[in-house]
């Protein structure tokens, strides 16, 4: 469910940063077509803008379609019908483990379930070998058992008619060992098998969740890289390209290219929010239990870019 959620988060927010960049190549082709209008610049500028701005439209178009299917897939993790609505997020939020690596891949043993149930079944089986081992002994029985009887016509008048008690044991002794270290060399071999499996499935969860971990930590690492230092720099790039622009100073192909840059750095900013929440449920996946988190809230702000 956390990654449908995801999913369908980064979508409704990467049709918001589309559109708004939309809106910005609209503004500038209508810029663009009164410097044509006026003689200041060749209508060439005004059919790069316009063929920058279809492109938009049809990513803007690819994403809304995805919506409905995303919305879907979310409803159905949680068991309402496909076209149950479901409010846009407003955020992707920042999920920051509080767990340590090296806890975490020490919890997979205590805690994932197909692990835990290869080492129930693996102890099970060890009891099998002990009970097995044991039809080498004898077994020895004992018992006690009343007689009754009738008033005897001679014998000890004092104990005349009295029931006895007589204690029995028996031995049985093993003599099929052949069958006997058969059964125990069937048991033994499936107590070592079920071990086998349970310590390749513990190797694989362990390669998964190592892997798990590096995209989860990878993810941070982007979410920091393009919110403090790529999407600044981006805005303050576009913010010149633009200014420039306006002043006759900068064409439009360096004016599209500076958007592109600043769209690509957004989405794959939110696409690095949603892939840590992403990996994140992976974690808890393997693991097998909520991993503890702060959560940080977080709304997708507009670019910062100011038009004159």
């Amino acid at each position: 469910m956390k990654e449908a959620y995801y999913e369908y988060a980064y979508d409704v927010q990467a049709i918001t940063i589309t559109g708004q960049n939309m809106e910005l190549l609209g503004y500038l082709l209508k810029v663009a077509d009164s410097r044509y209008s006026a003689g200041l610049s060749p209508y060439s500028q005004t059919i790069r803008l316009q063929v920058e701005l279809a492109k938009l439209e049809d990513r803007l178009r690819s994403l809304s379609d995805l919506t409905q299917p995303l919305r879907a897939r979310l409803n159905s993790s949680m068991g309402l019908p496909p076209e149950n609505p479901i409010p846009p997020p407003s955020e992707i939020p920042i999920m920051i483990a509080d767990m340590s690596d090296e806890e975490i891949l020490k919890g997979i043993e205590e805690s994932n379930p197909e692990i835990r149930a290869l080492m129930i079944q693996a102890s099970a089986a060890g009891q099998g070998v002990k009970l097995a081992e044991r039809n080498f002994y004898p077994d020895f029985t004992f018992g006690l058992e009343m007689i009754q009887q009738d008033n005897a016509r001679s014998g000890d008048p004092l104990h005349n008619g009295d029931d006895p008690i007589v204690a029995t044991v028996s031995v049985n002794i093993p003599i099929w060992f052949e069958a006997r270290r058969s059964a125990v060399a069937e048991a033994a071999n499936k107590e070592r098998s079920l071990k086998r499996q349970a310590s390749g499935t513990l190797d694989r969860l362990n390669a998964a969740m190592q892997l798990a971990l590096f995209k989860y930590r990878d993810a941070g690492r982007k979410i920091d890289l393009f919110q403090n230092t790529l999407v600044p720099k981006a805005e303050q790039s576009m913010q010149a390209t633009l200014d420039a622009f306006q002043a006759g100073t900068q064409s439009v192909i360096d004016l599209i290219d500076s958007e592109r840059i600043l769209l690509e750095f957004q989405l794959a900013y939110l696409r690095a929010l949603a892939d840590q929440g992403i990996y994140m449920a992976e974690l808890e996946s393997l693991l097998g239990r909520e991993i503890p988190c702060k959560i940080h809230s977080l709304t997708i702000r507009p670019p910062l870019i100011k038009v004159h």
